[in-house]
């Protein structure tokens, strides 16, 4: 696992995540899974569920999202770390 920390904002990523490369955002009791779009970019995932609780407050939605984007190339690097990879097969 590697993890990196901005202010209140904690990102990871897992070694036993799989493609395509994403972090897992944790700030205060909400969690989000952000994807790192093929192309550049950040959004929140498709997946199901990708923010929890369900009722998040948009505003931490928000924040969690300009902090990735703002940081985007330092998780980008992450991911290539823990996974040797940016592949998004």
């Amino acid at each position: 696992m590697g993890s990196l920390r901005f202010a209140a904002l904690l990102f990871c990523v897992y070694s036993r995540d799989r493609p395509p490369p994403h972090v897992h955002a944790y700030y205060g009791e909400m969690t989000a899974i952000l994807d790192l779009a093929g192309g550049g970019g950040v959004k929140v995932s498709v997946r199901p569920r990708p923010v929890r609780p369900p009722n998040a407050k948009m505003g931490d939605i928000r924040r969690v999202l300009r902090a990735a984007r703002m940081h985007e190339a330092e998780l980008r690097e992450l991911w290539r770390q823990t996974h040797g990879t940016d592949d998004e097969r």
